[in-house]
């Protein structure tokens, strides 16, 4: 079967509000796929769903999602674009849509990677998600 992937990135941003690449939260999962949000907690309790734990947060990549509807091999490359950026801790925490302050704690409880320009935090979008997988 061949997707349009036009078709999916305007089914995202329709369904669920999003409009630049990031992880979803549970309803947002939910909406986009046309289930209840108690629906989609058990498909992840059950392993059937692929999902994120940030923190205390669950989160849900677009690319798993595009998987799941397609039925094809989808990587974050596809949905993210460049996976060579290099993200502000701000930026970090839009794309996990959690606060700054979770992102401080991943680094330091978690060693969430991270490099260093004097005073400023910069992450490897790449890295960042290799850490996730």
């Amino acid at each position: 079967m061949d997707v349009q992937w036009s078709v999916i990135d305007s089914s995202v941003s329709a369904l669920c509000g999003v409009t630049e690449p990031r992880l979803l939260t549970t309803q947002e999962t939910a909406r986009f796929l046309g289930l209840s949000r108690n629906t989609v907690d058990r498909l992840r309790y059950g392993r059937q769903l692929p999902y994120y734990q940030i923190g205390g947060s669950v989160r849900f990549g677009q690319w798993d999602l595009r998987e799941i509807v397609s039925g094809r091999h989808t990587s974050p490359a596809q949905v993210v674009g460049e996976l060579d950026r290099v993200l502000s801790k701000r930026e970090v925490a839009k794309f996990f849509v959690v606060s700054t302050r979770t992102i401080e704690k991943l680094v330091r409880r978690h060693g969430l990677w991270r490099r260093r320009f004097g005073r400023k935090v910069r992450f490897s979008l790449a890295e960042i998600l290799d850490q996730l997988a």
